[in-house]
């Protein structure tokens, strides 16, 4: 539970089951609003499929009946928030559709929402911040009247959704899709598009994306490796796709979700050493004897060599370069003249 109050209740859900068809109908006993953010499902709902992946947001109200299958093996990850039935009615309004697309925005602010629910945010600022996410969102229920689209091109579509988001980082092609869903490459592209509204060259870019911002939030800091796993050609394009679509680059957004402390730890973990360096025992406390022989250390020659030097220095006796002891002159002179 990462928040719970009279108004809205926030929770991470996960589930790790495996490929296979429709589960058991259950039925949903409050309204809630489902943020896939790993994985893929299938909802079954009045004789209508629609695949579920991080890029569409699911709306459930108070006693609709529904059933879900996965057709991967991985699971998924959602952040479920639920409220009663007056504040869905307030945000959603009287939208019949049950999903709907997310964008950047959504996506981004999603992400900064779980970071302060887990920082542990004060039920005021948890409530203010859950209810910006739910009307961002609330406005891509409703905002285009769906095409009237036969049972089968939705069942179709369904399948390319689910197989892309199952394995995004692959480098997928029109007629892989197709083959896959069995379908004519042309009929699969004017469909994909009429039931998503984005091309389906579109959608895998922004299930890559997504799954990079997952990756960011977590700390991720090679961007190279993760450009090449995610199935992009190289760092630069990652980047400069990153950009264009969420409008900072990577390294800006791992910044901006990653908390603070796990950054200033970071950074003294990997921080090198600065000042001047730290003494040896010997420097600080003298010569130490040897445990084998009780002797103590040699003393260098150079040492030697000044310690000389100074006693030489001391008896007046010295002939090299150094000054004579004028207190000693000056008393040999007062003598003299007496």
């Amino acid at each position: 539970m990462l928040a719970a109050s009279p108004l809205v209740q926030v929770v991470d859900v996960g589930c790790s089951a495996h490929r296979g068809g429709p589960a058991p109908v259950e039925v949903s006993r409050t309204a809630h609003l489902v943020l896939p953010l790993r994985g893929v499902f299938v909802l079954h709902r009045c004789h209508v499929e629609v695949a579920v992946d991080v890029t569409t947001a699911l709306l459930l109200g108070d006693g609709d009946e529904y059933a879900v299958s996965h057709p991967c093996d991985d699971g998924d990850d959602c952040m479920v928030i639920a409220g009663d039935v007056g504040l869905f009615e307030d945000v959603f309004g009287c939208s019949q559709d049950r999903t709907a697309n997310l964008t950047a925005a959504d996506q981004l602010l999603l992400r900064r929402l779980r970071r302060v629910l887990h920082a542990g945010a004060e039920t005021h600022e948890a409530e203010e911040a859950t209810l910006g996410l739910l009307t961002q969102v609330g406005c891509q229920f409703g905002a285009e009247a769906a095409p009237r689209i036969k049972r089968l091109q939705q069942r179709r579509v369904a399948e390319a959704r689910a197989l892309l988001a199952a394995s995004p980082s692959r480098r997928w092609t029109l007629v892989d899709v197709a083959a896959a869903v069995q379908c004519s490459p042309y009929h699969l592209a004017r469909q994909f598009r009429a039931i998503s509204g984005e091309t389906l060259a579109r959608h895998l870019l922004k299930l890559r994306l997504a799954a990079a911002l997952e990756r960011l939030s977590e700390g991720e800091d090679d961007l190279a490796r993760l450009a090449v796993e995610l199935g992009f050609s190289h760092h630069s394009h990652f980047s400069a796709r990153f950009r264009e679509v969420f409008g900072i680059s990577p390294a800006a957004a791992r910044r901006l979700l990653t908390p603070p402390v796990a950054r200033e730890l970071s950074k003294i973990v990997t921080a090198k050493p600065k000042g001047p360096p730290v003494p040896s025992p010997d420097e600080r406390y003298g010569p130490r004897k040897r445990a084998d022989t009780g002797r103590p250390r040699r003393t260098p020659r150079r040492a030697l060599c000044r310690g000389e030097a100074r006693l030489a220095r001391d008896s007046g006796t010295c002939q090299g370069p150094h000054r004579p002891d004028l207190g000693l002159a000056r008393n040999e002179a007062h003598l003299s003249d007496r």
